[in-house]
């Protein structure tokens, strides 16, 4: 009724804006998402009373995305009207006071997009006169970048657009690592020698897990999309994320653990491929098999499958694993600097 989908929709703007809170790019998840059940719904929907329900509910998914993100830009214009009272004097120009959710927008566009990036996160663009590695707003050069890295990347990104497109491509293939990531604790079948990034997860330095997912994504997209309503708008909702996923990265940073915020998405349709293909295979088999399968002895086989996956993961578990993890050290100490490339490698 319309209750339950006023309901609906107060829920799917309370998760819009927890997702806004978590990370600033699920505002655009969260907006693309409402354009397309939007779109979708519209059109299915005939004229007259059914829309306007509809738009009473997208209306209240934007009323309640905008009330659990308000509490959080109050605040943020408090502290920084005190930022710029305690700093009067001391910072080139004052700190705007109206940010939703996050101001490290302007100076990640400029650190990710400069002629020594390589998609990976680095400080290496940003002025550091003291060497101390942090963020000094009293620092116009830092102050600069914070406040107007957009007009820095947008000014280098229109004189070297053949360079920014590489960028992009070394970008995405960093946010593809995601897929490199296997199963198990050892991390079948990539194994658990690779390589994390700053700021990022480990991702295995063999790609065979691609040779897994590449033919059940494309295989599952195919099937999808020659199915019903249903996966054919699932199929249009998973491409409409990645797409607007694959637009932040190119502007920003190539990270792998942001392509595990879609791999439950990428995963339904591996599947859809997994379970076409079962279903043909099983199709050949002999009608006596068929019914030995679907039958006592199947559900048996089944069982038996899950309880030795999860007597080798309480195994392994108990035993442990032994890393190495070589890289580049803090200055005067020997603990590793996370801010440059770690590699990993088990160890007997």
């Amino acid at each position: 009724g319309r209750r339950a989908s006023l309901a609906g929709a107060a829920m799917l703007g309370l998760l819009g804006g927890a997702m806004a809170l978590t990370r600033a790019e699920g505002l655009l998840y969260a907006l693309v998402f409402a354009g397309w059940m939007t779109i979708a719904q519209w059109r299915t929907r005939p004229a007259g009373a059914a829309r306007l329900q509809f738009l009473h509910a997208t209306l209240v998914t934007m009323l309640v995305a905008c009330v659990v993100v308000m509490p959080w830009t109050i605040r943020n214009a408090l502290r920084l009207g005190e930022a710029n009272r305690r700093l009067a004097g001391g910072i080139s120009e004052p700190l705007p006071r109206f940010v939703p959710v996050t101001l490290y927008g302007p100076l990640n566009l400029a650190l990710a997009n400069h002629d020594g990036a390589d998609g990976a996160f680095s400080r290496a663009i940003l002025p550091d006169r003291d060497g101390s590695g942090q963020l000094r707003l009293n620092d116009p050069d830092q102050l600069r970048f914070m406040l107007h890295g957009d007009r820095i990347a947008g000014e280098w990104i229109a004189a070297h657009p053949g360079d920014f497109a590489r960028l992009v491509m070394k970008k995405w293939a960093l946010y593809f690592g995601s897929l490199r990531l296997g199963w198990t604790q050892w991390d079948l079948p990539g194994g658990l020698t690779g390589l994390r990034r700053p700021v990022d997860i480990f991702v295995p330095q063999r790609p065979w897990a691609l040779v897994f997912w590449l033919p059940a994504l494309l295989g599952g997209a195919w099937f999808a999309g020659r199915g019903g309503a249903r996966e054919r708008q699932w199929l249009g909702l998973t491409l409409l994320l990645t797409g607007a996923a694959l637009g932040v990265v190119a502007f920003f940073f190539g990270y792998a653990r942001l392509g595990l915020l879609l791999v439950p998405l990428w995963a339904t349709l591996g599947a859809v491929a997994v379970v076409r293909a079962a279903r043909g295979l099983a199709g050949k088999l002999p009608a006596r098999r068929m019914a030995a399968l679907r039958g006592r002895s199947g559900r048996i086989a089944a069982g038996a499958l899950v309880v030795l996956l999860l007597g080798i993961e309480v195994a392994g578990a108990i035993r442990g694993h032994r890393l190495e993890a070589t890289g580049s050290t803090l200055t005067s100490t020997n603990r590793l600097n996370r801010d440059q490339p770690v590699s990993f490698r088990p160890l007997p």
